[in-house]
């Protein structure tokens, strides 16, 4: 299921932002049973579901720029990466990107969220 929204502003290019999903059930399992346990695990459907309010989230909060939001990778042209199924060893550490990018120069840059880590939160 691919979602995506478009915003175009006068002069400005829009940036096309990959939701990268890869690995990210192992994560989100990892962050739930530790707080709920492997008992109550999440379906298959709880995930796909927390996948579109985190999409919905995205359009909600980048509405009026010029953004566009996928599911799928963009096969050709620059886009922007955010991953949802990378790992850290610290704890305290809830996500990273490659870099601060003001107004975008930089174009395909990554930032990973690091969902093993929100358990407690």
């Amino acid at each position: 299921m691919a979602a995506v929204l478009s915003v175009a502003m006068p002069g400005m290019a829009v940036t096309s932002v990959w939701l990268n999903w890869a690995n990210s059930d192992a994560r989100l399992d990892q962050s739930w049973n530790g707080v709920f346990g492997a008992a109550n695990a999440l379906t298959a459907a709880e995930r796909l579901q927390i996948h579109a309010n985190v999409v919905s989230r995205m359009q909600s909060v980048y509405t009026g720029f010029t953004m566009n939001f996928t599911e799928t990778q963009p096969i050709s042209g620059n886009y922007e990466r955010l991953t949802y199924g990378n790992t850290t060893t610290s704890s305290g550490l809830f996500g990273q990107a490659d870099r601060i990018d003001w107004r975008n120069p930089n174009k395909n840059d990554n930032a990973d969220v690091y969902l093993a880590n929100f358990g407690g939160v």
